[in-house]
């Protein structure tokens, strides 16, 4: 099953886009070594976002759908200023409360999957 991930509104200013390379590395003699990517994906994104200031039912709505993924669920979700929607799977989540208000906020970590 995947989810179709729409928010109550985009999220917050400050998104991190992080990529770790797939390289496969063979080292010959004399100390010199070759590398080639691994495979043709070898270069998945992470991303972490961030929704802050939503309200309790929306901070809750978006909680729960991607915390009923279980981390093992695809997730299809457009970046902002992305053209396309891609899938993904939540590697971590968490909600705040802030210290007044009845605001929330919820942060998850996503990492590219392909198909």
């Amino acid at each position: 099953m995947t989810l179709a991930l729409n928010p109550p509104r985009p999220p917050s200013v400050g998104m991190n886009v992080d990529v770790q390379f797939a390289v496969r590395r063979i080292k010959f003699g004399d100390g010199y070594s070759e590398d080639s990517p691994e495979g043709i994906n070898s270069d998945p994104e992470t991303v972490t976002l961030t929704w802050a200031s939503l309200t309790t039912a929306e901070a809750t709505a978006l909680y729960d759908a991607i915390k009923a993924t279980m981390g093992a669920e695809r997730i299809i979700y457009a970046l902002p200023d992305d053209g396309a929607a891609r899938l993904w799977v939540c590697t971590r989540l968490s909600k705040t409360y802030p210290k007044r208000g009845d605001r929330r906020g919820v942060r998850a970590t996503f990492e590219e999957r392909v198909l």
